[in-house]
């Protein structure tokens, strides 16, 4: 998953025969609690006409990985599901957030320059710390999210087969959960 699907969102709408009711309940009776932090496979819950579901697959699971997040309409006689394979809404805001303490940070040090008697080449180290900070974090990131596209299929999967539902697009308009 490169980092722009992760913060736009790859998108997923399923056609359920069943109501949204019956949606929240077979959703809510077939995956675990995301708040047992020992539960693995599936985990998520559907309350108020809301899906966020997730893969976890040990207790030691990256919590940045991708949820599946996004409505329950009621249409017809069966429910459309407009979902969103994204980041997490905290995980897609820190990043942003240690960009911009980082960034003012060496505004902060470019305002008020070096101590009088420092010799240029000994900013370096500085500069290959700031330059390490900002990307070390997001290669981490990068590579603990590499698989990602493999638990959407499961997930999607998972719903197809729990909820009787089929693949059909997006409504027109929609841009996302």
């Amino acid at each position: 998953m490169r980092l722009g699907d992760y913060y736009r969102g790859l998108p997923l709408t399923l056609r359920s025969p069943l109501a949204p009711d019956e949606v929240a309940r077979r959703i809510g009776g077939a995956v675990a609690s995301p708040m047992n932090p020992f539960a693995t496979g599936i985990v998520g819950y559907a309350p108020f006409g809301r899906v966020q579901l997730r893969r976890r697959k040990s207790l030691f699971s990256y919590n940045g990985m991708p949820v599946l997040v996004g409505p329950v309409k009621a249409e017809g006689r069966g429910s459309l599901l407009l979902l969103k394979y994204r980041g997490h809404l905290a995980i897609r805001l820190a990043f942003p957030l240690a960009f911009l303490l980082v960034g003012l940070g060496v505004l902060v040090f470019v305002a008020t320059g070096p101590s009088p008697g420092v010799a240029p080449w000994q900013l370096t180290p500085i500069l290959a710390a700031l330059v390490v900070f900002m990307t070390l974090p997001l290669a981490i990131h990068r590579f603990m999210i590499r698989n990602a596209e493999a638990d959407l299929a499961q997930l999607a999967a998972f719903l197809r087969t729990t909820l009787d539902a089929k693949d059909v697009p997006a409504p027109e308009g929609w841009t996302g959960g």
